[in-house]
């Protein structure tokens, strides 16, 4: 009961480890707990290499850190957090792992909007560009990424209610289809999903629909707070507490648009 969030296994070239991703998921859990239970060595599968941390005072503006998105290339890291309204780029080396900060963008300043209670942060596959969902802007904020530096600019903000957009009232998690055609985003508010169609060339959304609990068959979208979409982007699967459940959406390739399915 209560779910907070859902993800989906990644296509390892096996058929059977496709097929059966929880089994594999579980064989993993069952060696961590096993290792926890008899502490072996084998079992730290994890090593502590580096925190940064705004309660340090080692990273500034990392006050309520809620996300976190790598680029495709593995160069940096961007980093939401909702208590400083920011949005940080951090450089990434890629043999240690190691982060260091290379940018600070915040709601207000330089031209910049839509981060205030910055939410949730996805890079887009091409690596061309970085959306933020807001909050407490109720909006989606656009970033162009340059690919060398990973720095970002400003681009657009998209708000609920202002140009017909829909779907954004406590922009709480954003998703880009693989191909990079389309972007999700779930709402704190109103049981929806807001779907919006992409511009790979200068990174501008454009409003397509919004799916909304209880209307039109929909159903399993009370308190949505998580979602995730198929390597192949045929489908969209989204976490719901309210209703202690996870929907499941066919998704057009073409044009976004959701349909509902179970």
């Amino acid at each position: 009961q209560g779910v907070l969030d859902v993800g989906i296994s990644a296509n390892v070239g096996n058929q059977t480890a496709k097929a059966d991703g929880s089994f594999l998921s579980a064989i993993v859990a069952i060696g961590i707990l096993a290792g926890l239970l008899t502490g072996s060595a084998d079992a730290q599968f994890l090593n502590p290499v580096q925190t940064l941390s705004a309660e340090d005072g080692a990273v500034a503006n990392l006050e309520g850190a809620s996300s976190v998105a790598l680029s495709p290339d593995g160069a940096h890291v961007y980093a939401a957090a909702n208590s400083s309204n920011a949005l940080l780029v951090f450089a990434r080396d890629d043999t240690t792992g190691t982060l260091t900060g290379t940018q600070t963008l915040l709601d207000g300043e330089g031209g910049v909007d839509g981060l205030d209670g910055a939410e949730s942060v996805v890079v887009s596959p091409d690596g061309k560009h970085v959306y933020v969902a807001s909050l407490g802007d109720n909006a989606v904020a656009v970033f162009s990424r340059d690919g060398g530096t990973g720095a970002l600019t400003f681009v657009e903000v998209l708000i609920q209610n202002q140009g017909g957009v829909l779907g954004l009232s406590g922009a709480f998690i954003i998703e880009i289809s693989p191909d990079g055609n389309n972007v999700y985003v779930i709402p704190l508010f109103n049981d929806e999903i807001a779907v919006f169609a992409r511009d790979d060339s200068t990174g501008e959304l454009t409003f397509v629909e919004t799916l909304v609990d209880g209307q039109s068959g929909v159903d399993g979208l009370s308190t949505a707070i998580g979602m995730a979409i198929s390597p192949d982007g045929k489908h969209l699967y989204a976490a719901s507490q309210g209703d202690s459940a996870v929907s499941l959406f066919s998704r057009n390739d073409i044009t976004g648009e959701l349909t509902f399915v179970e």
